[in-house]
């Protein structure tokens, strides 16, 4: 078996990915707020339906920022997690093969 088929496992790979999702959950948890802050100030003194369309369309942003957020969250800890397991296994492969 070539070196190339067999399968590896890359902590690093893995502890990077998870730090890259937890960075872009927190980008869009920031960064819903200031596009709310912005469009409010833009619109201020819009009334009637447009200020309601504009509104709604601004608590479906935040909705959906948090639940991006939420998934962003989540495959960061699904990452640690596999680390974890990775790890777990490695230890567990090394062993059989000093023994």
């Amino acid at each position: 078996m070539s070196s190339e088929s067999k399968l590896v496992f890359r902590e690093a790979d893995a502890l990077a990915m998870a730090d890259l999702f937890s960075e872009r959950a927190a980008l869009v948890r920031g960064f819903v707020p200031g596009v709310d802050d912005a469009v409010t100030g833009a619109v201020g003194d819009w009334t009637g339906q447009s200020r309601r369309a504009c509104d709604a369309a601004l608590k479906r942003l935040k909705e959906r920022g948090d639940e991006l957020s939420d998934v962003l969250a989540s495959a960061s800890d699904a990452m640690m997690r596999i680390r974890e397991d990775g790890v777990e296994a490695e230890i567990q492969a090394f062993a059989h093969v000093d023994s």
